[in-house]
């Protein structure tokens, strides 16, 4: 199932005189709006001139596109899942409770798939997924965002701003190599229909 996401790449805003600039996040998140809103959805330009552009300069945070998308009438929220030992204090909380290594390491597997079953489960609901990776997709201390817009047998496909381009398809276990495991998810309201997400 592949969601029908317009694509844009950030690499002519990298290229002109506001180039070293994070521009990732307003392009992905650029992406997704225009999903959900057409005609409505306002330009990456739009964007900047209304939210001004330290959010580029700085380099998008998760809470950044929360209240972004609140004043587009959609819905988003955050979703982590940490799997690694120091990175989530539910794990240092079972290493302290006397949990083995080889137990909390297949409790952090378990973690993992389900975040995918989570990605497939929100594709299926026609919603497409902003997720952070490392940069340039290998492991690094910079991240970099791309959405997931859909997803076949085991492996994924997304849309990268930067390097890979549109309908990049990479397979689920290298997925996991690269996805540092937090997403931000944005859908459409319903007029009256209390918030239920439930991940």
């Amino acid at each position: 199932m592949i969601l029908d996401v317009p694509y844009k790449s950030q690499l002519p805003y990298e290229t002109s005189e506001e180039g070293e600039r994070q521009w990732c996040g307003i392009v992905s998140l650029w992406m997704v709006l225009s999903y959900h809103l057409k005609e409505a959805a306002p330009g990456v330009e739009d964007l900047l001139q209304k939210y001004g552009d330290s959010v580029v300069a700085k380099g998008f945070q998760h809470k950044d596109f929360l209240q972004i998308v609140r004043d587009f009438g959609l819905r988003g929220f955050r979703k982590s899942w940490w799997a690694e030992p120091g990175a989530f204090p539910l794990m240092d909380k079972f290493l302290q409770e006397g949990e083995s290594e080889e137990d909390i390491k297949d409790w952090a597997e378990t973690n993992l798939e389900e975040s995918l079953f989570t990605l497939k489960r929100m594709i299926d609901q026609g919603i497409p997924v902003i997720v952070s990776v490392n940069k340039e997709f290998s492991p690094s201390h910079s991240s970099h965002l791309i959405v997931v817009i859909g997803y076949e047998n085991n492996t994924l496909i997304a849309n990268d701003p930067l390097h890979k381009g549109p309908n990049y398809k990479i397979s689920e276990g290298e997925f996991k190599n690269f996805w540092i495991r937090q997403a931000i998810i944005i859908k459409r309201e319903i007029k009256g229909q209390k918030n239920t997400d439930t991940l």
